[in-house]
């Protein structure tokens, strides 16, 4: 079963390897690689790694302005949508920090993507960092699966006590 798996993997990634990408795929690969890998995905690892790290809180969350694109973002906050972004951690992503930090990575990922496109034209594919991305994606989604699931089982978020009950 497994030479059977390792083949038609093989198979798939050498038909992946040969045949030439259309040029809008090529084009949405690469704002989705921004935006989702670089963006959202590698943010949230960054996260998860100092925070494993036992890194103080003030770094973390110098880093989190940091990727939250922090100069960029005030100028979008305050030109396009008349906020102040206020960075301090509540323990939320439902802030308007977080909303426009993502807004602005998204006109960072078409700004990116454009200016990508022009010297890249000629590429027939992205198979090899479809791959890392892919790679990218499933350990970001492991990471929040695993803090949440963690979250939920252990009582460290909303804990009840039955001796409120009497």
């Amino acid at each position: 079963m497994t030479q059977l798996a390792a083949e038609v993997i093989g198979a798939d990634a050498e038909r992946a390897a040969g045949e030439r990408w259309h040029p809008l795929v090529r084009m949405g690969f690469r704002f989705g690689f921004v935006f989702l890998g670089i963006g959202m995905a590698g943010v949230w690892l960054t996260y998860a790694l100092l925070r494993s790290f036992g890194l103080p809180q003030r770094t973390v969350t110098a880093v989190a302005e940091w990727t939250a694109l922090h100069p960029l973002t005030d100028v979008v906050g305050a030109h396009l949508f008349g906020v102040r972004i206020d960075y301090t951690p509540t323990g939320s992503g439902d802030t308007a920090a977080q909303w426009v930090s993502v807004f602005t990575w998204l006109l960072v990922a078409v700004v990116v993507t454009a200016v990508w496109s022009v010297p890249d034209r000629r590429r027939p594919d992205y198979s090899r960092l479809y791959e890392w991305f892919r790679l990218l994606s499933r350990a970001a989604l492991v990471s929040a699966l695993l803090l949440y699931g963690m979250v939920k089982l252990l009582p460290s978020q909303m804990s009840f006590g039955l001796d409120r009950l009497v």
